[in-house]
């Protein structure tokens, strides 16, 4: 637990450092004062209906990571994290696992998934590819998730997140179209990377 506490450390450090190079595009509404002032007050001139803070690409990744690590807010059938926490430093590769859901052809079976944040994620969807063998309406002869089949992917929006893409395979699951799928065998070898 310590190690991995480190090496997200690191991981914040480098995110920050990287934050710090970019250039910053927001402009501020009212000229900067001469001095603070020696305690913080609200200004309600600094803000507006409809002010939009735009979360940077690395530091939403961060916090993605934390709860997939930690399986919060999925009832502990999903996780996801970095594939190489110590050398992807923009955090494009990753891992998910989904567990079965009960009282379907999937349960008891752990389905493993690659998942890949592009560059323009949260602008655009990951791309998720099964890597244990899995027969849904969604998924290719190859494994990939076809973004058009699942509406969160198809329909996208930066507030959409890893997990809203698994919760959508995982709801996929548990329909019943899914449930008249001749399943593979839990022996089926993984699709080829």
């Amino acid at each position: 637990d310590d190690e991995a506490n480190t090496r997200r450390d690191r991981l914040l450090l480098v995110c920050a450092k990287r934050w710090q190079l970019q250039t910053c595009t927001l402009q501020p509404r009212y000229p900067p004062r001469t001095s603070l002032p020696t305690t913080p007050r609200y200004d309600p001139r600094m803000t507006s209906a409809g002010d939009t803070v735009v979360v940077p690409r690395n530091f939403r990744l961060l916090e993605e990571l934390e709860k997939g690590e930690k399986a919060l807010g999925s009832l502990g059938y999903l996780s996801y994290g970095l594939a190489d926490l110590e050398e992807d430093v923009m955090m494009i590769n990753w891992n998910g696992t989904i567990i079965g859901p009960n009282n379907s052809p999937f349960e008891g079976r752990i389905y493993s998934l690659q998942i890949k944040c592009g560059e323009s994620y949260p602008d655009s969807a990951p791309t998720l590819r099964f890597r244990t063998r899995v027969a849904l309406p969604c998924v290719t002869d190859t494994g990939a998730v076809d973004a058009r089949a699942l509406p969160v992917m198809s329909n996208w929006r930066r507030q959409n997140t890893i997990e809203d893409c698994l919760n959508a395979v995982y709801m996929m699951m548990q329909h019943p179209s899914s449930r008249r799928l001749q399943q593979p065998p839990e022996t089926a070898p993984e699709y080829p990377m």
